[in-house]
């Protein structure tokens, strides 16, 4: 493969049928992915330093069927945290579809998000159209970007656009919807645009689709990062119950701020997800904790999660309507028995707090411990509290501007609506 032709080949390594080649940099190396049309991902680095020269040998970071891994890859930071995110193309029954995966490095393991044909990043079961159906084929998209550099970054926060191509289903010869090789380029491809639909989603969910542009294309797609899963628990019940928050927007009723405040009973959560373990943030009754209850992170097996692995860790989220802006102190109340259960993750908007909260001293006491957090944008946010030890006592969440704790079991539970 070579960059130019006055150049040597900057892979030296001959991979066959390689295709769909996509270059993305981190601080200190270069790697350029690629996939082969047989079920196979390729990467392979160089430093920033030799770029674009001395690219290692290929290796194979993930291997399934070649219905399942075909081409199209493409690689993202998200912006404002240490992830990545990975778009490649799928072959499904009725046309191909994306299929999306998410890793903490570069040069790391990838796990699959949103990667079947009935519940894909971008496809036929999840994409609608403005006017006629023009296309099933969601394939070979790229996103808009605010930035223009090798990083590659993404704000998933911001107005989300997606470039894609589909091919006329009338086009197609029957019995093969998804022609490969010289029959799938010669077929009449047309452009469109996934944007996102309905309200304007909690930030940090990951939408695509809606309004199309060059040919129609809209429609709703997402990868979530702090996914709720509508089949799960949504809905801790008390205080009005609160439920159903399946979505990009909640539908649940929403914690109401009031005079730079919001005061959470831990138990009356919009949604809770178990972790991959089986832990789930659990009601105990308790005589002793705020309103009689609290959440418990069950069972008692000694784990713990770093903050780094969102996706596999036990979490609860409360939606809340923030309504000024600025630096908050995000207060816990908390605790465990002893030093191995006494500490959680926080986080607002699926971006997490660097360091965890650890009330002190351990016990069965509970107790108030807080970071900061900054709020940019007034309207609705979600507050999580991931596991970080299991066993782990949480009772209460006060979010305001006061750097002192808040008394004894701290004030009543704010509004919901």
């Amino acid at each position: 493969m070579d960059l130019w032709d006055d150049q040597s080949p900057i892979v030296r390594s001959f991979v066959s049928d390689w295709t769909s080649f996509w270059v993305i940099c981190d601080d200190e190396n270069c790697f350029l992915f690629f996939a082969n049309r047989g079920g196979e991902l390729f990467r392979s680095q160089t430093s920033i330093d030799l770029f674009p020269n001395a690219f290692d040998t290929p290796v194979v970071v993930i291997t399934e069927s070649p219905s399942n891994l075909w081409d199209a890859v493409e690689i993202y930071k998200i912006e404002g945290s240490e992830r990545y995110l990975m778009i490649t193309s799928a072959q499904g029954v009725t046309g191909r579809y994306l299929r999306a995966w998410i890793s903490d490095r570069l040069d790391g393991d990838w796990s699959p998000y949103a990667g079947t044909a009935e519940n894909p990043f971008a496809g036929a079961s999840n994409v609608s159209f403005v006017e006629e159906v023009w296309t099933d084929d969601i394939s070979h998209g790229e996103f808009v970007r605010h930035n223009v550099d090798q990083t590659m970054t993404l704000d998933v926060c911001g107005d989300l656009e997606y470039l894609y191509h589909g091919v006329d289903p009338t086009a197609v010869p029957s019995g093969n919807p998804t022609p490969n090789g010289d029959d799938h380029d010669s077929l009449p491809h047309r452009l469109g645009v996934l944007t996102p639909t309905g309200q304007p989603p909690v930030t940090a969910r990951m939408p695509t689709g809606g309004a199309g542009a060059a040919g129609g294309a809209g429609g709703e797609a997402a990868v979530d990062l702090c996914p709720r899963d509508a089949g799960s628990d949504n809905g801790g019940g008390g205080a009005g119950g609160m439920g159903g928050a399946g979505g990009a927007t909640p539908s649940s009723p929403t914690f109401q701020m009031v005079e730079d405040q919001v005061v959470i009973e831990a138990e009356h959560y919009a949604y809770r997800m178990p972790g991959s373990q089986g832990h789930l943030w659990t009601l105990v009754t308790d005589t002793a904790a705020s309103n009689g209850e609290r959440l418990d992170l069950l069972p008692n097996s000694g784990s713990i999660w770093p903050s780094n692995d969102l996706l596999n860790t036990p979490r609860v989220d409360y939606d809340v309507n923030f309504t000024s802006t600025g630096t908050f102190y995000f207060w816990v109340l908390g605790g465990g028995v002893h030093g191995g259960n006494d500490s959680c993750w926080g986080g607002v908007d699926c971006v997490i707090i660097a360091s965890h909260f650890w009330p002190e001293p351990p016990g069965t006491d509970l107790v108030w411990a807080s970071k900061t957090v900054t709020i940019d944008s007034p309207g609705i946010h979600s507050v999580h509290i991931w596991g970080r030890e299991d066993s782990f006592m949480l009772d209460k969440i006060v979010i305001n501007k006061s750097s002192t704790a808040p008394e004894g079991l701290g004030p009543e539970e704010s509004p919901l609506e």
